[in-house]
């Protein structure tokens, strides 16, 4: 029987974002007597973010061998996809697992580009600041290009996801995903075969009014009880629609890797000087 493989992709929700030390974040955040920068605690805090985040709680509700989490903040629904085919494509986990591929969907309005052989995400609906420089204006440039803020996003969204769907079937994986706001649900029930989608009537979020101490410390982010909070909310559905992907053998060891950091230069190798 072959093990199980989890592969996730997102946006800073499927990274983990959020799940900060409370030991770190004990000091003000940006207090020069411990951190001269926020970054710094950011960057501190990704492995916890990683160990955190719902596919690591996931991956052990449907006892899968190894999970490989492809989520990173910041990214667009065609950054993941860029991200999935640069390091993935030639790859057919299938051999040696049974495969199911998760996504959750970043917000449908953020895109992407390669530029300077790597790859730059652009969230139009940022404001202005130093890390998007380069981007600002050509995401404002895409907001009054477009004529439906509402529509033309999702209409691109639901073309990556088919591009994905119809890989993971060339590869014989498992596909779901799911939006990230419920509501957006009926634009993929209109426009598009939903077999694939895991659909909910409310948020798979938990409310941070009604339960903060899911909040992460430091941003709007979930915290680690929250990300518990998500991850039980999507093994709750595949539970009650497509059990039998769940398996009934838990592992001896469970397996991870975090690999969302998009590519970064390794196309510098292949130019070609002119």
């Amino acid at each position: 029987m072959k093990k199980k493989l989890l592969i996730t992709m997102g946006c800073s929700f499927t990274e983990g974002v959020g799940c900060y030390d409370p030991e770190v974040v004990s000091y003000k955040v940006g207090d020069k007597t411990k951190y001269k920068k926020t970054e710094e605690v950011y960057y501190i805090s990704k492995e916890r973010f990683h160990r955190y985040s719902w596919p690591s709680h996931l991956q052990k509700q449907l006892n899968y061998d190894t999970l490989i989490n492809l989520g990173f903040g910041g990214s667009s629904t065609s950054g993941n996809v860029k991200v999935w085919f640069e390091k993935y494509y030639n790859k057919n986990f299938s051999d040696e697992f049974d495969v199911l591929v998760l996504w959750l969907l970043p917000s449908p309005t953020r895109f992407s580009f390669y530029r300077d052989s790597t790859l730059m995400n652009i969230n139009p609906l940022m404001e202005k600041n130093i890390y998007n420089v380069h981007s600002y204006e050509i995401g404002k440039e895409y907001l009054k290009f477009i004529n439906d803020l509402d529509m033309d996003p999702i209409l691109e969204q639901i073309f990556y996801v088919k591009i994905i769907e119809e890989h993971c079937i060339s590869k014989k994986y498992k596909f779901l995903y799911t939006p990230i706001d419920y509501r957006q649900n009926t634009f993929f029930e209109k426009f598009h075969n939903i077999n694939n989608m895991m659909k909910f009537n409310q948020s798979i979020f938990p409310n941070f009014e009604e339960n903060s101490n899911m909040k992460s410390l430091v941003c709007s982010h979930p915290n680690e009880l929250g990300y518990q909070y998500v991850s039980d909310n999507l093994y709750n559905w595949i539970k009650t629609n497509n059990p039998e992907i769940i398996s009934d053998k838990k592992p001896n060891k469970f397996e991870s890797k975090w690999d969302g950091y998009p590519i970064f230069n390794h196309l510098r190798e292949v130019k070609i000087p002119i």
